[in-house]
Parts: structure tokens; C-alpha cells; sequence
């Protein structure tokens, strides 16, 4: 490792930290939930509801209710309704996954300043696989060196699976490896990986939930992130 960098390795989450996908997934949720005769949701109900791949998107959609403490607070009280809103949601989602997302100011430009510095760049997020690589090749075309998602063989975050896999593949170590999120899901990540984290606050969670959750390095914009990668 070149001893002037800080990391050999940077790998960012997807949803809320590379790029605003609120409302295509929302538009998604609400089209599988009218389809099937349920009440909508609000897209800061959908915002609340991320971060933990979309099964449990569609299960809290479903069934989370208003006295539900948080949004683990549910019952899954129909499984066939659940399995039919989730494939009406992964179709439609699948079809209109980059109607209105966008990428966050700044965030491409500096995945590139990382990679032309010889740091290797990768997204670990628990959005499907597919998914991922199609918004990669769409809005960060040649930025990563690694793109895992949600997949079969592999535990979701908070299980460090995916960050370790990352890791082994791209050759870096713990000391040289940090994640850059936006959620307590992406800290519980790193921190079950041993790895250091920034949490950015652009994404889905507020700066009061990060430092709730026990985040020390917190930025609001990206040229404090890079004062930390660089």
C-alpha cells in the first residue's frame, strides 16, 4: 500500500449514499401496494423503511402500522399477499429503477479522484445485484471495481459477508479498508467487519439518528468526505 494514501480501499453503500433513489422505489412500493387493493405510503414512511434490502422494504410496507413502535415493530400476517405485492414490486422497480434517481452532488467525481489516486472503489449495498450493476453502469459507468448486491448465497447487512467477500477479492485488509455510508445499518456493517465507517447525512437518516446510533466520523457534504478518503 502506498504509504501517502489513507486507504487502499473505499467501498460506499448505495441507496442514500451514491445515489437518491427515494422516489423510484417509492413510486415502485406504492404501485405494488395499489395493485393489490392496499393503502399507500408516504415517501418518508418508504425512507424510513430502507436500508435493510427489499423484502423487508415490502414487509414493512405492508404491515408496519401506525402504533408500530419502529419499523421492526410488525407481523407478517398474510404470506401470499407478501409474495404477490413482492414480485408485483420487483417487476415494476426493475422497469423504472432510473425514472427520477439521481446521483448525489459531487459523488462521482470523487469515486474517479479515489480511483485515479490508486484507490480501489467498490459499492456493497443490499439493493438486488441486478439492480446495482444497472444504476453502476448507468450513472457511475467505470467508477468501481466491484458492484455486490443482494443475492442468494450471501448474507445481507448487517452480516459483514459482502464487505469481507469485497475485501478478499480487491486485496485489502481491515486496516486498509473503510465503508461510507448513510444509515445505522451501514455503521452495524463496518462495524461487524472490523473496518472503519463515515456516515454521510444527505442520505435517509438525520445526523440525530447517526450520532444515536454511534457514529464519530459524520459529514454533510462531499469535500469533507474527501478530506477523509484523501
Amino acid at each position: 500500500m502506498d504509504n501517502n494514501l489513507k486507504y487502499k480501499l473505499v467501498i460506499f453503500d448505495l441507496d442514500g449514499t451514491l445515489l437518491d433513489t427515494l422516489p423510484d422505489l417509492a413510486g415502485a412500493v406504492n404501485y405494488a401496494l395499489k395493485n393489490n387493493d392496499r393503502p399507500e405510503r408516504t415517501i418518508e414512511e418508504v425512507r424510513r423503511f430502507i436500508s435493510n434490502g427489499v423484502r423487508k422494504l415490502i414487509e414493512r410496507s405492508l404491515f408496519v402500522t401506525e402504533a408500530s413502535k419502529d419499523t421492526n415493530d410488525y407481523t407478517v400476517t398474510d404470506r401470499g399477499l407478501f409474495d404477490t405485492v413482492f414480485a408485483d414490486f420487483v417487476a415494476y422497480y426493475l422497469e423504472h429503477v432510473a425514472d427520477n434517481t439521481v446521483p448525489y452532488e459531487g459523488m462521482r467525481k470523487l469515486v474517479m479522484k479515489l480511483k485515479n489516486n490508486g484507490i480501489k472503489t467498490a459499492v456493497v449495498t443490499n439493493k438486488r445485484e441486478d439492480a446495482a450493476r444497472s444504476l453502476m453502469d448507468r450513472f457511475f459507468p467505470g467508477c468501481f471495481d466491484l458492484v455486490l448486491g443482494d443475492v442468494k448465497d450471501r448474507a445481507r447487512k448487517p452480516a459483514p459477508d459482502s464487505v469481507l467477500y469485497c475485501m478478499e477479492c480487491l486485496g485489502a485488509d481491515s486496516r486498509e479498508t473503510i465503508y461510507v455510508g448513510d444509515s445505522d445499518v451501514d455503521l452495524e456493517t463496518a462495524d461487524n467487519a472490523r473496518i472503519e465507517s463515515i456516515l454521510v447525512t444527505w442520505g435517509y437518516r438525520s445526523r440525530s439518528r447517526l450520532i444515536e446510533a454511534g457514529a464519530t466520523k459524520i459529514v454533510d457534504r462531499t469535500d469533507e468526505l474527501e478530506l477523509l478518503l484523501l
